[in-house]
């Protein structure tokens, strides 16, 4: 069973791409675009066979939030935007 790579970038306000990848970085699915991490979150959840995969490590932001089933980003989306974003404030430090 394959854990993919699921890579979110933000492009600008209200669109992000999301493509996912094996760990060796080849990719498995064309990338997509979202209004949210939350959408993009959820649109993998739902994309993904669980044959073809179960598990997925999300990458936003330059942090790895580590792995994850598949079936939690349809299940906890906004729960598991909300920690990708709150991780990438926490390393970025505060703002001036």
């Amino acid at each position: 069973m394959m854990i993919l790579v699921l890579v979110i970038e933000k492009l600008a306000t209200s669109l992000y791409e999301a493509h996912y990848t094996d760990f060796s970085g080849i990719e498995v699915r064309a990338a997509s675009q979202h209004e949210s991490i939350a959408d993009a979150l959820l649109y993998c959840g739902q994309d993904v066979p669980s044959e073809f995969a179960q598990y997925v490590e999300i990458q936003y932001g330059g942090i790895n939030s580590g792995t994850t089933s598949i079936s939690n980003l349809r299940i906890k989306s906004i729960e598991l935007a909300a920690d990708l974003v709150a991780m990438v404030a926490q390393v970025a430090g505060p703002t001036k």
